[in-house]
Formats: C-alpha cells, sequence, structure tokens
C-alpha cells in the first residue's frame, strides 16, 4: 500500500472514531477496553502471524515425493510410466532424501529465527504498553515558578483545560478560580485520593489513556507537567499526534519538563533511571511542534533545572 493511499485510510479511521465518540456509541470505558484488547491481540501478532504461517506452509511442502503420478489419458501410458519410474525410483529417491534433508534444516533455522524475533518482538512491545513514570518536581501545594505563565496563556481560554499529573490538583482549583472550566489526571492513585478529599476535580488516569478517549479539537489548553520526561522514545510520535489532534485551533500547550543537563549523577530521578529515558530538550521539543505548525516559545527555570514548553497554534 502507498503512502497516500495509508494517508487516507488512517484519516478514515480517525473520522470514524471521531463520530463514534460524538454518537455516544460506546463508552469511555468501554473504548479503553476496545484498545485493550487491540493491545493484547493484534499488535503482538500481526507480522509474527505472517511469519508463523509461512514457515507452516514451509513445513507442509518441504517433504517432496518421489512417487511420480502416472496416470494417463492415452492408451498404454500409464504403464510406460510405471516402468519408467520403477526404473528412475532409487536415484529420483536419493535426489528428494537430500533435498527434503536440506529444506528440513532451512525450515528448523527458520523456525529458531521465528522464535528469537518473537522475543525481542515482545520486549520491544512491552515498555509501550507500561504504565509511564510521573517525575513529581513540584510536591508543594502552591504556585511553583512557572504556574504564572500558565495563569498568563490561560486566561481567556474559553474551551476546558486540562493537566496532566497535577497531583492533589492545586492547579486545577487555581485555574478554576479563574473562570475557566479546568479538570486534572493522574494515574498515582494516593495523589488522587488526596484531590479528591479536598473537593478537586481529579481522576485516576494515564495521559495516553486520557487522550485517546478525548474528542477532535475539544480542549483549549493542555499543561503536561512531570509527563513527558519518562516517554519511552517508540510512544513520543503518538503523543504529539494525539496532543495535535486534540486541541483547538487556538489552543495552547504547555510542557514542564526537567531539563537532561541538570539530570547527571544522584540528580537523576529513580523513575529516569529504572525507565532507561531521558527528557527531550528544549529545542527538540521546538522543533517537533514547529514540524507540527505550533509557535513555540521556551522559558527556563532560575536554577535551569526545568524548562517550560509554550506552544501556540
Amino acid at each position: 500500500m502507498s503512502s497516500d493511499s495509508l494517508d487516507r485510510v488512517n484519516a478514515e479511521i480517525q473520522r470514524e472514531a471521531a463520530r463514534v465518540r460524538e454518537s455516544g456509541e460506546f463508552s469511555p470505558r468501554e473504548e479503553q477496553d476496545l484498545k485493550d484488547a487491540f493491545w493484547a491481540s493484534a499488535a503482538l501478532q500481526s507480522d509474527a502471524a505472517i511469519l508463523a504461517a509461512t514457515l507452516a506452509d514451509l513445513d507442509r511442502s518441504m517433504l517432496i515425493d518421489p512417487a511420480v503420478p502416472v496416470d494417463s489419458a492415452r492408451a498404454g501410458g500409464a504403464v510406460m510410466k510405471k516402468s519408467l519410474r520403477k526404473a528412475m525410483y532409487f536415484y529420483v529417491r536419493w535426489i528428494t532424501d537430500q533435498a527434503s534433508k536440506s529444506f528440513s534444516t532451512i525450515a528448523a533455522a527458520l523456525h529458531l529465527i521465528e522464535e528469537d524475533l518473537g522475543h525481542v518482538h515482545e520486549q520491544l512491545t512491552l515498555p509501550s504498553r507500561a504504565e509511564i513514570s510521573i517525575i513529581d518536581e513540584d510536591e508543594r501545594d502552591g504556585e511553583t515558578w512557572w504556574s504564572p505563565q500558565a495563569f498568563d496563556r490561560l486566561r481567556d481560554c474559553s474551551a476546558p483545560i486540562v493537566v496532566s499529573a497535577c497531583g492533589n490538583g492545586w492547579l486545577v482549583e487555581a485555574l478554576g478560580a479563574t473562570g475557566a472550566t479546568v479538570s486534572g489526571i493522574d494515574p498515582r492513585e494516593a495523589r488522587v485520593q488526596e484531590a479528591q478529599r479536598v473537593g478537586r476535580s481529579v481522576t485516576a488516569e494515564d495521559i495516553f489513556s486520557f487522550l485517546s478517549r478525548t474528542s477532535d479539537q475539544s480542549l483549549g489548553g493542555i499543561i503536561l507537567t512531570g509527563t513527558t520526561e519518562a516517554v519511552p522514545a517508540q510512544r513520543r510520535g503518538d503523543l504529539l499526534t494525539q496532543l495535535e489532534r486534540v486541541v483547538t485551533t487556538d489552543g495552547v500547550l504547555l510542557i514542564h519538563s526537567l531539563h537532561p543537563d541538570a539530570l547527571e549523577g544522584d540528580l537523576l530521578p529513580v523513575e529516569l533511571d529504572l525507565a532507561g529515558v531521558k527528557p527531550l530538550r528544549p529545542q527538540t521539543w521546538a522543533s517537533l511542534l514547529s514540524e507540527r505548525g505550533f509557535q513555540v516559545t521556551i522559558e527556563s527555570s532560575p536554577d535551569a533545572r526545568s524548562f517550560l514548553v509554550v506552544a501556540a497554534r
């Protein structure tokens, strides 16, 4: 399939998904269940299933039968063929035995390759399905160095705003006090319960799950803090695509992230050390978002340990 055809198919799928979301045919939970089912089956069986089927065909065809057919439409043809087959059977059988042994060895080697590829595929797929660690730099309940910029950029936002990895929800509450429609998400149950105890609008959910059930161009502002640092490389493109899809034409993305240069030695958070990844640099974010049509500005913290990316349509 050509790239143009694939783009058209993907666009059609996106339109149909948007239609189904708006029609209410599936609840967000049902949609997430379908996505989980896809990860558990199709994602692991696509290319692997094709390879397994091909090897099964090889297994069935690698034995060469030396008994040449002798049927004939002509009188005496079958008798002549049987005589020739009997006279040459020893030599034909020897050749076919050698060929069958060779094909059997090749098939065995390919099965070993298939098994190894399956293990590699599994190792590459598991990180993309694993829970993304949250890097919490702002534990305190109050203003951070970058929150004034967030208030300033989202002051006139009329569409809903979402804060990812919002922790105890202080920023959700503060932005809501300005009259904006704000909600928070965080995959950490303890932090969500802490926020809910004081009446803040926070739900237990990770950013990928949330974006998968969010309609196109439905959010005026998205704040990602402590969210992007530990995202595996193979999922960063998906994150950007989903963010681009859900933000309105005049929406704003704010990404607060640790700077990789500030994470040397024991300053590296445990979560990042275990995940085996490092945050993207500010200019990398700027390049990626600019390619998608955003106007990007970057501000650094006073201690240069973190930075804020502001991306506007």
